[in-house]
């Protein structure tokens, strides 16, 4: 009897077989960093603390006996957040194949959002403050004209990441 093998927990499932096309080879597949899941959530569990902190604080007197639940409900609130982040973070690929670079999202609903690497007009790498300081970065393809961008956000390594979609954009235009 063959032993049972453990699932990595690191692979990142690629999508489904007729997503890609005949002689289409992937080339990357990643996730966001899990710093993504800070990002989305931060404006909400922000105002939440803050929240919070005003129920509790000197002024609480105001509230009566409903400050502390309040408290308890911003705290609530903010962790619903970071786990509605962290579905959004672990529904959330990039790939990169011989021929196109896709973003798939989506905790409810799956968004497939594609861009052909022959329409790639620009590869930009993004680098907010926030994002510098625990280093990841966001790589920005532009198609040509103004029709669209794939932005794939948060990275991990993100000058090596921009550098494999450069190299793919360039032997893609090459024939």
């Amino acid at each position: 009897m063959a032993p049972i093998v453990a699932p990595d927990k690191l692979a990142i499932p690629v999508a489904a077989p007729h997503v890609l096309d005949g002689g289409e080879v992937v080339e990357l597949s990643i996730r966001p960093s899990p710093w993504f899941i800070a990002f989305v959530s931060a404006r909400v569990v922000l105002a939440a603390a803050i929240a919070g902190l005003l129920f509790l604080s000197a002024g609480a007197p105001v509230f009566g006996s409903a400050a502390l639940p309040a408290a308890v409900t911003c705290f609530g609130g903010a962790c619903a957040r970071l786990a509605f982040g962290a579905l959004q973070w672990a529904a959330t690929i990039y790939m990169l194949t011989n021929r196109r670079a896709i973003r798939l999202r989506g905790v409810l609903s799956v968004e497939v959002s594609e861009l052909p690497l022959v329409r790639v007009a620009d590869v930009a790498l993004l680098w907010g403050v926030h994002q510098r300081m625990v280093r990841v970065g966001t790589v920005m393809l532009r198609a040509e004209g103004a029709e669209a961008s794939l932005p794939w956000e948060h990275v991990s390594s993100p000058a090596d990441i921009y550098q494999r979609v450069v190299r793919a954009v360039r032997r893609q235009r090459q024939g």
